[in-house]
């Protein structure tokens, strides 16, 4: 499996709730819950996401500086997703009362 920074992740959409993980051929391959997620870390080329269920994520660019721009991508995607869904869920519990 190759990925590369500007094409691992699929871009948000209005109705997004997770994080898509893609390789180079767009294959999804791993789904991502951001509420899940306890820690995201580089370690040489390699983008690391570790999981409340103790689960780790691996995905291996081929330089440490791809590995550093991919950082900063999934970190944008999983703090916007964080942002947005307590909205959400506010108005569900709104239309319950």
């Amino acid at each position: 499996m190759s990925f590369s920074y500007n094409k691992f992740l699929r871009p948000l959409t209005t109705t997004d709730t997770n994080v898509k993980i893609l390789d180079d051929s767009g294959v999804i391959k791993f789904n991502i819950n951001p509420f899940s997620v306890v820690n995201v870390m580089v370690s040489n080329n390699l983008l690391k996401i570790s999981s409340k269920g103790g689960k780790v994520i691996t995905i291996s660019f081929s330089t440490i500086n791809e590995s550093k721009l991919a950082l900063e991508r999934i970190q944008v995607q999983l703090d916007t997703l964080k942002e947005k869904t307590p909205n959400l869920i506010d108005k569900q519990i709104e239309k319950l009362i």
